[in-house]
């Protein structure tokens, strides 16, 4: 495969990053072939490696560095998991070795997403028994005073439970979808590197 082929197929391969990480990408392979004085006739492939394998490791990168500016804006790291994948993908493994690779990947996203999805509709129930019993309390507010007191304040409680509970969950979750991604993103990035 001669530098052109080399740099066209590199970038197909990286066409889902952001226009200026795969113009970046291209330069430093052009610059590159142009200090050395690689002429087109030059098989590129037995120097590089493949270009799948470059652009798995960019990919893997890319990953590593937008789950670390994710942390920065406190940003879900879910473009970060959708860029390992691409990475997973992008690589010259074999194909059942990058399924088994993909399933790994999102058994503790759907985990998360499952979890998070349960202790949202608990809160959810928490709140609203919070509201219903709130109300049950002003609504025999002529009748018991002290039932009234009771209910209302099982209802507030219940709310503040609820409000605190969705607060810790949505929390916990962006964090456990944060770690996945960079534990992934760094084992990527080891199997490339071991790869190329």
């Amino acid at each position: 495969m001669n530098k052109n082929q080399f740099i066209e197929e590199l970038r197909n391969k990286l066409k889902m990053l952001p226009e200026s990480e795969i113009d970046n990408a291209i330069s430093y392979y052009i610059e590159y072939f142009e200090d050395a004085s690689i002429g087109n006739d030059v098989d590129v492939v037995s120097e590089f490696g493949s270009p799948s394998s470059i652009a798995s490791q960019i990919l893997a990168d890319y990953a590593v560095k937008d789950n670390k500016e994710s942390k920065k804006f406190g940003k879900s790291g879910i473009s970060s998991i959708w860029f390992i994948v691409l990475a997973i993908l992008a690589s010259p493994i074999a194909l059942p070795l990058a399924f088994a690779m993909i399933i790994l990947l999102f058994v503790p996203v759907i985990i998360v997403a499952a979890l998070t999805f349960a202790f949202i509709v608990t809160t959810g129930a928490l709140i609203f028994s919070g509201f219903a019993t709130f109300i049950a309390g002003i609504s025999v507010i002529l009748s018991d005073l002290s039932t009234t007191i009771l209910f209302v304040g099982a209802g507030i409680v219940l709310i503040g439970i609820g409000l605190l509970f969705l607060v810790m969950v949505l929390f916990l979750s962006s964090k456990s979808i944060k770690l996945i991604s960079s534990i992934f993103s760094k084992l990527l990035n080891k199997f490339n590197k071991r790869e190329i």
